[in-house]
């Protein structure tokens, strides 16, 4: 599993998603946190940084990164990334650290599952 990582790691440096840059991958960067999605029950709802909340859109929701940090979060059940935005508070739940968005969960193939270990790494812009 390590060996698989950090081959995505090196691999995802060289690569562009969605117009990020996945340069510097590493583990000692990349973060585990466990991720579960919230969607049309909060749709239209304002989000913790004001904006209204699209289920559509990809974002997520962080209890202490600053609102606006992009995040590159990969599922390795599916080997598939995804580009969000923080744009709001949560996880509400225990032993849970990140909530996204219907669309980003989706996209990562985590929407059917419901919660599962995803890995995160901040974007410098």
């Amino acid at each position: 599993m390590r060996k698989a990582l950090l081959g995505l790691f090196i691999l995802a440096s060289c690569y562009r998603l969605r117009g990020a840059n996945l340069l510097h991958w590493g583990l000692s960067q990349a973060k585990p946190m466990v991720a579960s999605w919230y969607g049309p029950k909060f749709a239209g709802r304002p989000t913790a940084s004001g904006e209204i909340f699209d289920p559509r859109k990809l974002t997520a929701a962080h209890k202490t990164l600053p609102l606006g940090t992009k995040l590159i979060v990969y599922y390795p059940k599916t080997g598939k990334a995804v580009e969000v935005r923080v744009n709001d508070r949560g996880p509400y739940v225990p032993g849970r650290h990140l909530d996204l968005s219907e669309a980003a969960a989706e996209e990562l193939g985590l929407k059917e599952r419901g919660v599962d270990t995803v890995w995160v790494q901040l974007i410098d812009d």
